[in-house]
């Protein structure tokens, strides 16, 4: 009996134990307790205060200003650094107007196509522009920037309030009627522009599309992303979120 008794009070210990890391706590205060599920990735939401739970939450983010989060249900919902319920967040921008400004073109040699890049604000044009980068023609047809054009103008705050988007500096390189970037010939596609919001580029590939560097041409169309989310629409006609990692809920 005794042996019996302590294998009970061991299987128990050892369950009790198993099951209280199946819980990890992301954040927590007086107010809120954040966990998300090991097992099944799930996050669970609780305000102690207004003593209300959100479950099974498939996406979680904490900004500046406030949360994003995703239910089961794929719908987006904002609250506050309280985590109380709110309509939206609103970006707070942090840089101020007097930034390097760059003009961006492209010349063209007997063998080449030379990027060339100058900053125009604070050099005052004194110094002449700079090649930043180049290739040749045997590798490329033709070049441009990511508005498609061979000359492109940016400040160093181009990207700031955005959570994901292309470098203002990426070069688009065209070859026997297909597409890639310059920093990535590994990968070409049929088409490449830039998405109609401009935040990133779209790739296509077989009458799909993709969301440039982070998913592939799977999708039959791709939104702008609001805030840590974009929406997407599979073929079948059904809709995911896909994060700025990648990753598809």
């Amino acid at each position: 009996m005794k042996i019996l008794t302590s294998c009970i009070v061991v299987f128990l210990i050892t369950f009790a134990s198993h099951a209280s890391k199946k819980d990890s706590v992301i954040y927590e205060t007086d107010a809120v307790l954040w966990t998300q599920n090991l097992r099944s990735g799930e996050h669970t939401v609780r305000n102690k205060k207004e003593k209300t739970k959100f479950r099974k939450l498939k996406y979680v983010k904490r900004f500046h200003s406030g949360v994003q989060l995703l239910d089961r249900d794929n719908e987006i919902f904002y609250m506050n650094l309280d985590f109380e319920l709110v309509d939206s967040l609103v970006l707070m921008p942090w840089w101020c107007g007097t930034v390097p400004q760059y003009q961006l073109t492209i010349e063209e040699t007997d063998s080449s196509f030379q990027v060339l890049s100058d900053e125009i604000f604070y050099d005052k044009q004194n110094i002449p522009p700079a090649v930043v980068s180049e290739i040749g023609k045997d590798a490329a047809d033709s070049i441009c920037f990511i508005n498609m054009q061979k000359e492109f103008f940016y400040r160093s705050t181009y990207n700031e309030g955005r959570l994901y988007s292309t470098e203002p500096d990426e070069i688009i390189v065209m070859k026997d009627g297909r597409y890639a970037l310059l920093k990535d010939l590994d990968n070409w596609y049929d088409l490449i522009t830039p998405e109609r919001w401009r935040a990133y580029l779209v790739c296509y590939e077989n009458g799909y599309k993709g969301i440039l560097g982070l998913t592939q041409a799977v999708y039959k169309e791709v939104y702008p992303f609001e805030w840590n989310l974009a929406r997407v629409e599979l073929p079948n006609g059904e809709f995911r979120y896909v994060d700025t990692d990648g990753n598809v809920y």
